[in-house]
């Protein structure tokens, strides 16, 4: 009879002469692995871990804006103009969405959908549309695709946070030359929503805030959105805590912009915190969308690695109607701007007011009134 057999007692780790490597005791006294998990990989060496799946129409509008103004030149410049989606959940309406919202920036840009699961592959077929919108079976290898943006919101939540930085080494090393990976979370219908923008060095270049002004008390608010590698790291001492901090100051000092509606309230915000010394990357054309986007990480220093000297709101002015913050409004220092987060001058800013009016009524009136799911 096998003496390990099922209720059989068996000898102990140990008592085999397994010792001290990755095993440890827990408080009952029993042998257990103290290993972090290995990413799943399959027969098609698809890496990761299956999302939960949980979409919904436009929770990404915001990314997919941002991309198709701020990081229009990404694609216009690009070779291969392909778009990676990863882990698009259990339904493909995302995928579609930024797909269409791709299309106006570059006319052959192709998009593909990457999902772990193949039955959400399959039920994804559908919504395709080749050669411009596919989906196929893949996670952080990409599939062996080699893309000039990646998607990937929503993705690492359900990871360690040791895990992150793996993470961001897998897919930064699939990027085409001069490419980008997006990484945040966002809320359940997209509401709020934070990101990083990533470059070839592998670390973050900008951290973005974007909200639903006229549901926001505080921008700490957007704390329960921030990326993985940040959410635990929002208490004092840390530069998240200090960021969220400094704004909510600045929102509290603009409280008189209240009156005109919460845009000219964040847009205040924003000036101020520029004012305190804060990176702040982009200017009114953006705050007027509910959008801030800081260098990340914050601090004195050189510019960020592959920031060029256009700052991201420069030449932009059809967007900019409305009262001025308080102070002056200027530009970012000297240096900061980004090759690869440019401004989107004419055909960019026609396609961000599409967005705007499509998916945020409630910023196109001053008070935030009009509320239809922005």
């Amino acid at each position: 009879m096998c003496p390990y057999r099922v209720g059989a007692i068996r000898p102990t780790l140990c008592e085999q002469g397994i010792h001290g490597r990755g095993f440890e005791r827990d408080v009952s006294g029993v042998t257990v692995s103290r290993r972090r998990p290995r990413l799943a990989a399959g027969r098609a060496r698809a890496l990761g871990l299956p999302t939960r799946g949980t979409t919904a129409p436009n929770r990404l509008r915001r990314v997919d804006r941002w991309l198709a103004s701020a990081g229009w030149s990404v694609l216009r410049r690009a070779a291969d103009p392909l778009v990676v989606d990863l882990g698009f959940g259990s339904s493909p309406v995302t995928t579609v969405e930024m797909y269409d919202r791709l299309r106006p920036v570059r006319a052959d840009v192709r998009v593909v959908g990457l999902e772990l699961a193949p039955e959400r592959v399959a039920a994804a077929e559908p919504a395709a549309r080749p050669p411009g919108l596919t989906f196929a079976r893949g996670g952080f290898e990409l599939a062996g695709l080699r893309p000039v943006v990646i998607r990937a919101m929503n993705v690492l939540r359900q990871y360690e946070e040791g895990a992150v930085e793996s993470a961001w080494a897998a897919l930064v090393g699939r990027l085409q030359p001069g490419g980008i990976l997006v990484e945040g979370t966002c809320d359940e219908i997209g509401r709020r929503a934070c990101w990083f923008a990533l470059g070839p060095d592998r670390r973050p270049r900008s951290l973005t805030f974007s909200a639903h002004l006229g549901s926001l008390t505080l921008p700490s608010d957007l704390a329960p959105r921030l990326p993985k590698s940040l959410i635990a790291r929002n208490v004092p001492g840390e530069d998240v805590h200090a960021l969220l901090t400094s704004f909510d100051a600045a929102w509290e000092r603009s409280a008189p912009r209240g009156a005109f509606g919460p845009r000219q309230r964040w847009i205040a915000a924003a000036g101020l915190l520029r004012r305190d010394g804060w990176l702040v990357l982009d200017g009114p054309h953006r705050w007027r969308l509910g959008e801030l986007t800081v260098a990340w990480p914050p601090g004195p220093g050189p510019t960020p690695p592959g920031l060029g000297s256009m700052p991201l709101d420069a030449g932009r002015t059809r967007l900019d109607a409305g009262p001025t913050p308080p102070g002056p409004e200027g530009l970012p220092p000297s240096g900061v701007g980004s090759s690869w987060l440019e401004s989107a001058e004419s055909l960019g800013e026609d396609t961000e007011h599409r967005f705007v009016e499509q998916d945020e009524p409630g910023l196109l009136d001053g008070g935030g009134s009009r509320e239809h799911g922005g």
